[in-house]
């Protein structure tokens, strides 16, 4: 399986992983001739999808929970929100029940690097962005050996730490274009309305709670509020890091997402003064960098897909190269880049090959 843009889909590749819309099922996986839905798939900001195809044979992409764990934790979020808007009342129970199914679907996988991406509309991603966030959390506070009470109010925090946008002026939070002054001042009241709305449950811990209000805190004081160094606990550090991770790497309505590696990159200079240096490092070796089966342009010029990981070296992955002749596209060799170090890789973002390609590169 390997991820591509719209622009490459081709008759032989069949879709490798369902694709949801506001939680209903849009296209199911094993879907052939997808060039048909690529309309709708833009319509929806949906720009890349996964294949099943010859080039990707044998390639894996693993996520951390299964899709039907993925749709549970988004039918009960999306109901959560629901009961908040239409009663003003927060219910749990579903909520607890996906925490605890995610818990051991990641604690069964200890040794992950987590490739997936899930796909969606963009009219879905608070519930894209509070889903994966949650499942970042838990890889790495399972990789830190975070206890399990602390992993469960971690769980909990993460699935519901932007619940207080359900309260804001819809029209200002999916703005497309830049937001003045008092309209991010709006946006940045969504930590302590969240708060305030997680109060509503008296059995959820103070330390989920303080997810929704210190998400956005920063070690250097920079965050909404102001708080910072000690102040923010371990688990606030591990959120803090998830959160940006995954809101950089998700498509928004105002811009697409970057690259994991992008995304990384960023992190990496946040890192300096903002965020936990030492909770990045285990971070970086829960997570591929560069994602199986996403292709990549090299600095030797050469085209290549990602095969596999290198556990301890995120940057560095195992590629297949792949080369074109005749007008077939064939796979060649395969390349450790932690052993070959003098090959580096110059641009992974797919929209931008898939652009080398219209231009006649000798690229899939």
């Amino acid at each position: 399986m390997r991820k591509v843009p719209l622009n490459m889909l081709i008759p032989e590749m069949k879709l490798g992983k369902s694709i949801y819309h506001e939680n209903y099922l849009l296209l199911r996986q094993g879907t052939s001739n997808l060039q048909r839905y690529i309309n709708k798939l833009t319509e929806l900001d949906i720009g890349c999808v996964y294949v099943d195809d010859s080039l990707s044979d044998g390639i894996e992409i693993h996520d951390a929970i299964s899709d039907r764990t993925r749709k549970q934790c988004k039918d009960a979020l999306a109901g959560t929100f629901e009961q908040i808007i239409e009663n003003n009342n927060l219910e749990m129970d579903e909520i607890n029940t996906v925490v605890s199914t995610m818990i051991d679907e990641i604690m069964s996988q200890p040794n992950i690097i987590i490739s997936l991406q899930d796909i969606g509309s963009s009219k879905d991603e608070t519930l894209l962005h509070s889903v994966n966030a949650t499942v970042y959390g838990l890889i790495l506070a399972n990789r830190m050996n975070i206890n399990p009470i602390a992993q469960r109010d971690l769980a909990q925090g993460l699935l519901l730490h932007d619940i207080g946008k359900i309260v804001l002026n819809q029209a200002i939070l999916y703005k497309s274009s830049a937001l003045t002054r008092d309209e991010f001042e709006h946006i940045k009241l969504h930590t302590k309305m969240g708060y305030d709305i997680l109060k509503k449950d008296r059995l959820l811990t103070e330390v989920s709670r303080r997810i929704a209000l210190e998400h956005h805190e920063r070690l250097d004081g920079s965050g909404y509020s102001g708080t910072f160094g000690d102040e923010l606990s371990t688990i606030i550090r591990i959120a803090s890091i998830v959160d940006v991770f995954e809101a950089l790497t998700v498509t928004r309505c105002y811009r697409k997402g970057f690259t994991p590696s992008k995304a990384a990159d960023i992190l990496i200079k946040e890192a300096a003064s903002k965020l936990d240096a030492d909770i990045m490092a285990h971070f970086f070796q829960c997570i591929a960098v560069y994602p199986n089966g996403g292709l990549l342009k090299l600095s030797n010029g050469k085209f290549a897909i990602v095969k596999e990981q290198n556990k301890g070296v995120p940057f560095r992955p195992v590629i297949r190269l792949i080369e074109q002749k005749n007008g077939e596209i064939l796979t060649g060799e395969e390349i450790d880049l932690s052993k070959t170090l003098n090959i580096t890789v110059v641009e992974d973002d797919p929209d931008v090959i898939s652009e080398m390609i219209a231009e006649g590169n000798n690229t899939p």
